[in-house]
C-alpha cells in the first residue's frame, strides 16, 4: 500500500467551506478511481498568521493506493506534483505544490 500526502494552509474562517469543497473535489475524484482504497483528512492549528490577524489551519489529505501506477492514473506521470483545482483560490489556501509518497510497511487503525 502507498500513501499520497498533500498539505495546504487555510484561513480559519474559510476552513469548513474549504473542507466541504475538498471532499467534493480531491476526495471524490480519488475515491472514484480503481486502486484508491481510502483517505484521511486531518487538520491542526499552526503558528502561521497571515493578513495580520488570521490564524491558518494546516490541512493534510492522505489517500491510500494499492500501487504507484494507480497514483499516476490520478496525478499523471509526475505523481509528486499536486493536483490543484481552479476554485482553490476562492478559499485563499496556500497549497503545497508537491506531494509526498510513502510506502506503508505496517498499519493499524483504531477508529
Amino acid at each position: 500500500m502507498w500513501i499520497r500526502e498533500w498539505k495546504c494552509l487555510c484561513p480559519e474562517d474559510k476552513l469548513n467551506a474549504f473542507l466541504e469543497y475538498l471532499n467534493k473535489t480531491g476526495v471524490d475524484d480519488t475515491q472514484s478511481l480503481d486502486g484508491c482504497s481510502g483517505y484521511s483528512v486531518m487538520t491542526r492549528e499552526t503558528e502561521v498568521m497571515t493578513r495580520d490577524t488570521d490564524t491558518m489551519i494546516e490541512i493534510t489529505l492522505h489517500t491510500y493506493w494499492r500501487s504507484k501506477e494507480q497514483i499516476k492514473n490520478y496525478a499523471g506521470e509526475n505523481m509528486h506534483k499536486a493536483v490543484l483545482y481552479p476554485e482553490d483560490e476562492l478559499y485563499e489556501i496556500i497549497p503545497d505544490e508537491t506531494v509526498k509518497i510513502y510506502r506503508v510497511t505496517s498499519s493499524s487503525c483504531l477508529l
